[in-house]
This record gives structure tokens, C-alpha cells and sequence, in this order.
């Protein structure tokens, strides 16, 4: 399968778990280097129109993005709170979205669409925009259609986001959103991590960015679905059927306008887990 892509992906892969997608041209202009996307679980849609990555807006991206670490002065503006401890994983509630996050995978979660159809917002739309568009652009065209659990793992270029690896996790329509809808793609994180080998994961729920307003608990059913992943991985482990689980740090992302308010929660939320 070939992927009709435009110049500036000229160096990139769209690559299958199964399969390869490669394509070769040939320009008189210096390639730049573009996102590799992963499609997991079945063939990638062939891509007719990605368009072009804004160079200027990733360079943009990366500077006003605050870092976890390093310059004392941006990493002041990150607010991080431990939830608690579960089989040697430190779970924590920090101030950043998916391209913020310092870990080996960071995850966000998206719809087929916002809610009343609007615009990408919040850290979903920052995700986009230092993709250069072409992560809103691969949902319209269908080669990734956000359906339950569907995913796409992104390479994303050097300095658009801080991790090495994105993991977009499709969640389906938002009408359907249930608490037990983001359990699942938080099992789902946990599971490709694994696969990855990855020490540290981060995840962006991406309800309030969608539209989605729910009085419903969601932090005690994305907890249980970590501690019932995890519990399944060592389980796995014990019998000789897969390795160790590396994680050692799991981190939900929020906004900085709901800190608080969502700490307290999940730390309750963590503690009513464990009585």
C-alpha cells in the first residue's frame, strides 16, 4: 500500500504493527523530518492529504511549552501532586497536557468529534497545532476515525512535543461517554506502554477539552482501570506469559484551572480504592 503524501512528508513511514508504508520521492528541497504515525490494531487508510507542517509554529510550540524540568521559571508553572503508590508505580495529577508531559509515552484520549461539533480545544487543539494540523486532518479524512479504543502512535519532530512517543487512544462519540469509556483507555495506555517497555506514561482524558460536562465520577473508575491493568500485567508476569511491567510512573494530566479541585478528588477517589 502506497501513501500519497505531500512533499514535506517526503522522509516520513505511516506504519501498520503489521505492515510497512514507504514511499519515495524526490525533490530539489531539503527534506524535513515529519511525524511518524502508527496505526495499531489494523492497516492504516491510505492518506490522500496530510498537508504541510508549519516548522515555524513547532518551533513556537516547543518554546512556550512548559518543561518539567530545566529552566526554573517555565517548570514554576507546573503544578504536579502525588494521588498515591500502587505496586511501585508513583501516580501523580500534573499541569500539562500531551505534548507537556515529560515520559517515555504520553497519551491523549479524542472523539470522532466535539461535542455540537466545535473546534478542537484545550491540549487536544495544542496537540494538533504542534503536529502542524495533521492530526485533525487524519480524522476528517478517516485514516484515523477515533472509533472505541482505535489508536495511532505518533513519533512526533523533534521539539514539537516532549515525549519520544504519542499515543492518540479513540474513544468514540461523545454522546456515548460513559466514566467506564475512559477506564478503558486508560487499561489501554497501560497495555501498549507494556509493549513499549516504557518507565513512566502520561494521559490526557480529554473530557472537558471535547465539550463533555458530566457530574459522574470519572477519577475512581480511571483508577480502578490502571490498578485492574496493571494487576493483570504482574499477573501475566507470574504465570511466564510476558516480562515485568517497567512502569514506575503513571501521571494524569489536567489543566492548571481544575488542580485542585481534581487532586483532592482522585486522592480521595485512590484512597476509597485501597480501604
Amino acid at each position: 500500500m502506497r501513501c500519497s503524501l505531500p512533499r514535506a512528508f517526503a522522509q516520513s513511514r505511516c506504519v501498520p504493527l503489521s505492515n510497512c508504508c514507504k514511499s519515495s520521492w524526490r525533490s530539489k528541497r531539503p527534506m524535513t523530518k515529519a511525524p511518524t504515525l502508527r496505526k495499531m490494531g489494523r492497516p492504516l487508510h491510505p492518506i490522500e492529504e496530510l498537508g504541510t507542517i508549519d516548522r515555524s509554529r513547532l518551533r513556537h510550540r516547543a518554546a512556550v511549552q512548559p518543561r518539567l524540568t530545566g529552566d526554573p521559571s517555565m517548570a514554576a508553572a507546573v503544578e504536579r501532586g502525588e494521588i498515591g503508590q500502587y505496586r511501585g508505580v508513583k501516580i501523580e495529577l500534573v499541569t500539562v497536557d500531551a505534548t507537556g508531559a515529560q515520559v517515555d509515552l504520553s497519551c491523549a484520549c479524542m472523539f470522532t468529534h466535539e461535542v455540537d461539533h466545535q473546534p478542537l480545544a484545550g491540549g487536544l487543539a495544542n496537540l494538533d497545532a504542534a503536529l502542524g494540523g495533521q492530526l485533525a486532518q487524519a480524522r476528517r479524512d478517516g485514516a484515523f476515525r477515533a472509533q472505541p479504543l482505535e489508536t495511532l502512535l505518533i513519533t512526533p519532530p523533534a521539539g514539537a512535543a516532549q515525549a519520544a512517543a504519542i499515543l492518540v487512544i479513540g474513544m468514540g462519540h461523545p454522546e456515548d461517554w460513559s466514566p467506564a469509556t475512559s477506564a478503558a483507555a486508560v487499561a489501554c495506555a497501560l497495555r501498549v506502554g507494556q509493549l513499549r517497555n516504557a518507565r513512566s506514561i502520561a494521559i490526557a482524558p480529554s473530557i472537558l477539552d471535547t465539550g463533555i460536562h458530566s457530574d459522574e465520577d470519572v477519577n475512581g473508575p480511571m483508577l480502578h482501570g490502571f490498578k485492574t491493568q496493571l494487576d493483570a500485567l504482574h499477573q501475566l508476569h507470574s504465570l511466564g506469559l510476558a516480562p515485568a511491567p517497567a512502569i514506575g510512573h503513571w501521571v494524569f494530566d489536567t489543566g492548571a484551572a481544575h488542580y485542585p479541585h481534581k487532586l483532592q478528588q482522585y486522592q480521595q477517589a485512590f484512597a476509597s480504592m485501597m480501604g
